[in-house]
């Protein structure tokens, strides 16, 4: 599956749901990506989606219901390429509270995150993980130096 999306805003297509329309210049955002993923090869078949960009080019609304929205909101949250990460700011705070305090925060961040931000999840507990591995391998080596 390649992926590729129709334009809610044009009908135009693109390569991606979450990019830019090369049309209108329109970038889903929020609601609008969920809607996006739905005007997409992810969630409908691609002999579908010239049916779909003749509608939204005709000015048809494409209104889904609450439960599709949920579909969407529930296939976005699992897919790592929809969330960001943390950030270089982000990666050093936990490395710097799993050094000096405790790798607590990060796992339990890690946890939290899981369903929803699953990148940054994932991070939070290397992070957390590494920093405490990395603090025990010193200490073990301090502690057991002649």
């Amino acid at each position: 599956m390649s992926g590729a999306a129709i334009c809610a805003r044009c009908g135009d297509y693109k390569a991606r749901y979450d990019q830019v329309c090369p049309g209108c210049g329109h970038r889903p955002a929020g609601d609008g990506l969920l809607v996006a993923w739905l005007l997409s090869e992810h969630h409908v078949p691609a002999g579908q989606l010239p049916a779909l960009a003749e509608r939204v080019r005709r000015g048809e609304a494409i209104r889904p219901s609450d439960r599709v929205l949920d579909l969407a909101r529930s296939a976005l949250h699992r897919n790592l390429s929809t969330d960001e990460g943390l950030g270089r700011t982000r990666v050093l705070a936990f490395a710097l509270v799993s050094l000096v305090l405790t790798p607590l925060p990060a796992l339990v961040l890690a946890a939290w995150w899981r369903s929803e931000r699953p990148r940054s999840a994932l991070q939070a507990l290397v992070i957390g993980v590494s920093v405490s591995a990395f603090s025990a391998a010193l200490s073990l080596r301090w502690l057991l130096a002649p």
